[in-house]
């Protein structure tokens, strides 16, 4: 990303991460087609961070990343990525059904929920659906709390209660 200004970075501190996911949902988009025909290739825009840094961002900038969700490694002659065996959404998704019993295949194609920060940005919502047509997609408005809320429902079960490792045990297994 082009800055005005460059911070250090310490991808440790969680504050940087949530900065960084509020960047990508905010301000990525997803292109309408892959060859990006129908999409402005003239957008530019600004990110402040907390710091007062100051990212200048041009269309590459903002369409790319979520881009590559969409691409199969045997097909990343336009992007980066750091290794050679990525799938995409839409192969991921067919492989996983192909896997399953010949019974249920039409029941998962007709039962598709779509949720996590990625599915959040600008246009994600009508490439998957445009690529995937023969199946059904349900997106959830609070999509991206989903991985929170499947871990507090399993956290406050009986179950989970009696297999949970508490902060006094661990702190005491140290010693």
């Amino acid at each position: 990303m082009i800055q005005e200004k460059r911070p250090e970075l310490d991808l440790k501190d969680h504050k940087v991460i949530r900065d960084m996911l509020k960047l990508k949902e905010k301000v990525c988009r997803v292109r309408k087609r892959r060859d990006g025909a129908e999409d402005d290739s003239n957008v530019n825009k600004k990110f402040l961070l907390p710091d007062g840094s100051l990212l200048n961002l041009d269309s590459k900038m903002i369409y790319d990343p979520m881009e590559m969700l969409f691409v199969d490694s045997d097909d990343v002659s336009s992007l980066p990525t750091e290794s050679g065996n990525s799938k995409s959404l839409k192969k991921m998704i067919y492989e996983t059904i192909e896997k399953c019993d010949t019974d249920i295949m039409k029941t998962l194609k007709d039962n598709i929920v779509v949720g996590g920060g990625n599915s959040m940005p600008e246009g994600f919502r009508d490439r998957i659906k445009g690529e995937i047509s023969d199946c059904v997609l349900e997106f959830d408005p609070y999509r991206n709390f989903s991985s929170w809320v499947g871990g507090s429902m399993l956290a406050s079960t009986s179950v989970f209660c009696d297999k949970a490792c508490l902060k006094k045990d661990a702190e005491n297994s140290k010693d």
